[in-house]
């Protein structure tokens, strides 16, 4: 009798101890929940932000590469209509063109030499007489764009390192127009570091 009235006791006892541990234990798993769901909302919200941040910079990179193809585009149709009317007569590698050459690619930042190329695919004029030296662009692709026939337009080149100091650069290039005579190719050489800068 003593026996089973202890034990009613301790089991009495037990049950208040259990009911703490289950509700201990509750109590941490709630806790642990809240703090995996709040962690986690806090990681998906921080992914979102560096999206966001990842996709601004991507758009303001673009516009930029944009402005520059802009910018020497227009040059480039600039300095077309100077040969068509400003100066009609002139041969292509006079020196009151190389002037003008000389005039534009000094007040482009992103445009390092501008080349005049003939008919045949040959430089005849250029801004930076310093790169001398005949040469032939005759099967480069941003030359044979401009065939005869081809639509006029600026034409952007592959990537091709300058033979003088290795430097990655990009061509971009038009034809080059008189009196509805295609006189030869009008380029612009770029350095790819001016868009890097962008990236960067």
């Amino acid at each position: 009798m003593a026996l089973l009235s202890f034990s009613t006791r301790a089991n009495r006892r037990a049950r208040p101890q259990r009911g703490v541990i289950v509700l201990s234990a509750a109590l941490i798993a709630a806790y642990g929940a809240s703090t995996f769901w709040s962690l986690q909302r806090t990681h998906d919200q921080a992914l979102r932000d560096a999206g966001a941040r990842l996709e601004s910079m991507a758009r303001s990179a673009a516009t930029s590469t944009a402005r520059s193809l802009f910018e020497t585009d227009a040059m480039l149709s600039g300095i077309e209509q100077i040969v068509a009317t400003v100066l009609p007569t002139p041969a292509l590698d006079g020196a009151s063109l190389r002037t003008v050459l000389e005039q534009f690619n000094n007040q482009s930042l992103a445009v390092r030499d501008i080349l005049i190329l003939d008919a045949s695919g040959m430089v005849v004029n250029r801004a930076n007489v310093g790169d001398s030296g005949a040469r032939s662009y005759r099967d480069g692709g941003f030359f044979t764009a401009h065939r005869p026939g081809a639509m006029p337009g600026l034409f952007i080149g592959d990537l091709a390192r300058d033979p003088v100091d290795g430097a990655w650069t990009i061509m971009l290039s038009r034809p080059l127009m008189r009196d509805g005579v295609r006189l030869g190719v009008i380029a612009a050489e770029v350095p790819v570091a001016n868009f890097t800068e962008f990236y960067d």
